[in-house]
C-alpha cells in the first residue's frame, strides 16, 4: 500500500507549525526544509535591512523591513503552490 502525501496550499503553510524552530520552504505543495543561509547570505540580508530601514526612514514612510517572512512564489500548472 502506498501513501498519498497531501500537497499544501500558502495557506497551510502560511499556518504550518510542527513545533520545531525548522524552517520550511513551499515547494510544488510541498514543505521542503530550507537550507541555513551562508556567512555571507547572512551578511547581504543585514546590510539590505540596513539600507531599506535608512531609506524608509528618510523618507518618513510608515514601513517595516521583515527578514523572516515567507514570499508567495508562484502556482504552477498543475495548481501546486510554490512560497521562499
Amino acid at each position: 500500500m502506498t501513501a498519498t502525501r497531501q500537497l499544501l496550499s500558502f495557506q497551510d503553510y502560511l499556518a504550518y507549525d510542527d513545533g520545531t524552530d525548522t524552517r520550511y520552504e513551499l515547494v510544488r505543495g510541498e514543505l521542503v526544509v530550507a537550507p541555513l543561509p551562508t556567512t555571507e547570505h547572512s551578511d547581504i540580508i543585514d546590510r539590505l535591512r540596513d539600507l531599506f530601514r535608512a531609506a524608509i526612514r528618510d523618507r518618513e514612510l510608515n514601513w517595516l523591513v521583515k527578514t523572516d517572512i515567507g514570499v508567495y512564489i508562484s502556482i504552477s500548472e498543475s495548481g501546486k503552490e510554490t512560497s521562499r
